[in-house]
């Protein structure tokens, strides 16, 4: 599966348009820390380039994408770390 990295940038539009930082979704959706996400969201190298394991967040950000109830499930998350209860969209 080859995962277009240019749309991938839109990961940050709707981390950004939502108020949802890159660090819960680091930790939430990639299992990365804040600087690795910034980094493959600032940096990314040409598919080709990348390893079998350097493709895993990728493609965990194209199906991030693609999942209709991706927000909700992130804010429910971030809910739970701060001990709230989920918020309504």
């Amino acid at each position: 599966m080859c995962v277009c990295i240019v749309r991938l940038s839109k990961v940050k539009d709707v981390l950004q348009f939502h108020n949802l930082g890159q660090k819960l979704f680091g930790e939430a959706v990639l299992g990365l820390s804040q600087g690795s996400v910034s980094e493959l969201l600032s940096k990314p190298k040409p598919w080709h380039m990348l390893s079998v394991k350097g493709r895993e967040p990728f493609v965990k950000m194209a199906a991030w994408l693609a999942d209709p109830m991706n927000v909700s499930r992130l804010r429910i998350c971030h809910d739970q770390q701060k001990g709230q209860r989920p918020t309504q969209n």
